[in-house]
């Protein structure tokens, strides 16, 4: 079987070259988006909730928005962390659940609401 030299493979197609660093500009209005994108949505997320309900943007609310927030945070870079590290640990959840009850439990202990006395008298693991 011969092969004839005088065929050319067919040529790589040509590269459109463009403007603005090679790259055109939906192109880069798309990486802009790719990299803002969560910024821009939660602002307008939080433009729509204020124009529906003003009190949104209230400070005290936005304070209180930012402590309900703040203790999934700190769970999330807790959770990065051992994720980055190599070690993929799924009981923190678990351990925030029981520690939010134990808290509630010593909370109702101290303050003399609830049945929390008799959790106490048994346990002795809360002194109020």
């Amino acid at each position: 079987m011969q092969m004839n030299p005088t065929v050319n493979p067919r040529p790589a197609p040509a590269v459109p070259q463009y403007k603005l660093g090679g790259t055109p500009r939906s192109a880069q209005i798309w990486k802009l988006f790719e990299s803002l994108g969560p910024v821009i949505l939660l602002f307008v997320v939080v433009a729509v909730i204020a124009i529906i309900k003003p009190s949104f943007i209230l400070p005290a609310n936005l304070l209180t928005v930012g402590l309900q927030g703040s203790v999934n945070a700190v769970l999330s870079i807790g959770m990065t962390l051992v994720i980055v590290s190599g070690g993929i640990d799924l009981s923190v959840g678990t351990m925030m659940s029981l520690s939010m009850v134990v808290m509630a439990i010593c909370g109702m202990a101290s303050s003399g609401t609830g049945n929390s006395r008799e959790y106490q008298s048994r346990s002795g693991w809360c002194s109020s």
